[in-house]
């Protein structure tokens, strides 16, 4: 059944496409008018329209086939011993990183509890990115403030500052 809606939706997305849009680009309404008239309300046609109207169109075009071919097994394990909690300071990134090689630590020196600071690496790369940003800075001291280049450099401190 699967099939038969994701081949419907494909043809009524190739008709729209193909017949709708007028010569400005739009869809007119004779255009509109003849997919009307397209839909004669077959169990099939039925099928399709109630699919669309409960479901969104990437659930529909899942390939149960394709699915069943992903293999989940993983051939390596990461030994880890514990984890640590960021409370919502945004740098998962680093934690997942150093919770790592803490695994690593810990088993080579065979310590009973380890924690690498994640201040101090949070620290450091907030510093290399308010030195990329002074740099973009004196880069385009001498441009316009509307120049293409300083807004970009704008944009980057803005993410950078949302970061933390």
């Amino acid at each position: 059944m699967k099939k038969y809606i994701y081949c419907l939706v494909v043809m009524l997305m190739c008709v729209v496409s193909v017949f709708a849009q007028s010569k400005d680009g739009g869809i007119s309404e004779d255009m509109l008018g003849r997919i009307r008239q397209g839909y004669t309300g077959t169990p099939e046609q039925k099928a399709v329209k109630n699919a669309l109207a409960s479901n969104s169109i990437a659930t529909l075009a899942i390939n149960a086939n394709n699915l069943s071919m992903i293999d989940t097994h993983f051939s390596h394990r990461v030994s880890t011993k514990g984890i640590t909690d960021q409370k919502s300071s945004g740098r998962c990134w680093l934690f997942t990183g150093l919770n790592v090689l803490r695994a690593k630590m810990i088993t080579k020196y065979d310590l009973p509890e380890f924690e690498f600071s994640q201040n101090y690496n949070s620290f450091y790369d907030l510093l290399e990115k308010s030195n990329l940003f002074l740099q973009a800075i004196i880069d385009t001291r001498d441009l316009p403030m509307d120049d293409r280049k300083v807004e970009e450099s704008d944009w980057r401190w803005r993410t950078i500052y949302w970061s933390f």
